[in-house]
């Protein structure tokens, strides 16, 4: 049977339990693509008697349900069940947006589902077959052997696409030791998390530091340059005159700092701040 092309109505296919979580945010950028210059690729699905069963295609069928259409191109295959998860999974590698952990998973699925047909094959037919490099069919074969429990531990933990972590838990040979490494992995994680945290508290306080001693340095020289042109503009007895008129308005805008030192320069009593202010 031949592949037919044709529209089918979105509330007559069947999309079976177990596939994958709906992603919000790829159903938005699909609707959005979708909408501006249409579906460039219909979805798969195969019929079974009278029913059309999704192949793949699952966000594209949520984004034309958020675009309120009734009906949505498709491709119609004839295929069995294992073929039919095959070529999703193929199209989900990709196409979707996946965790380290659900790449691993399907590609292994794959390779199942393929031994269901005859003969598991080798990592290099898969890698072929997937279009994906070996050392990722490898790797996946160790991450996908992890323990229920472990996987749900990961996933709590948000490691699930972390594959550094997820091949460290996968050494270890029970369900118990794969969930205690996970929670030593993320509490490890956790403390580096703070220590970075508190290394760069500490730099910006540094920084602080340092802006405000650069401030007050450059304070500093101002007032020591304001200090010595006073002194050049003025004589003494000038000068000792306005001090003690307390004229600040004519030496403006020079800063109580440098009155200050103008009258220690000149032998006379500082002035009391407060009292002046009051």
């Amino acid at each position: 049977m031949r592949d037919i092309h044709m529209p089918l109505p979105i509330e007559d296919i069947i999309i079976k339990d177990g596939r994958r979580e709906v992603d919000p945010a790829v159903v938005k950028r699909l609707a959005d693509s979708i909408d501006n210059v249409g579906l460039r690729h219909p979805i798969t699905v195969r019929k079974h008697r009278d029913q059309y069963i999704l192949v793949a295609g699952r966000h594209r069928i949520e984004a034309f349900k958020k675009l309120d259409r009734e009906h949505i191109p498709c491709c119609i295959v004839s295929m069995t069940n294992a073929e039919a998860r095959m070529w999703e999974i193929a199209e989900n590698l990709h196409r979707a947006e996946l965790t380290k952990l659900q790449r691993a998973e399907q590609i292994e699925e794959w390779r199942e589902c393929v031994s269901q047909l005859g003969t598991k094959p080798t990592v290099r037919e898969t890698a072929d077959a997937l279009g994906v490099p070996k050392s990722e069919v490898h790797r996946s074969g160790q991450i996908a052997s992890l323990t229920p429990e472990a996987k749900e531990a990961a996933h709590d933990a948000g490691m699930d696409d972390n594959q550094s972590a997820l091949l460290e838990v996968a050494k270890q040979p029970t369900a118990k030791a794969q969930t205690a490494r996970v929670t030593e992995i993320s509490m490890r994680k956790k403390r580096r998390k703070e220590t970075r945290t508190e290394a760069r508290h500490r730099r910006d306080n540094d920084e602080a530091h340092r802006q405000i001693a650069t401030a007050r340095s450059q304070q500093e020289a101002a007032e020591i340059a304001a200090f010595e042109a006073i002194k050049k503009r003025f004589s003494a007895p000038d000068l000792r005159f306005l001090l003690e008129q307390l004229e600040i308005n004519i030496l403006y805008p020079v800063t109580y700092n440098v009155i200050q030192m103008l009258r220690h320069d000149l032998g006379m009593p500082e002035i009391d701040h407060n009292s002046e202010a009051a």
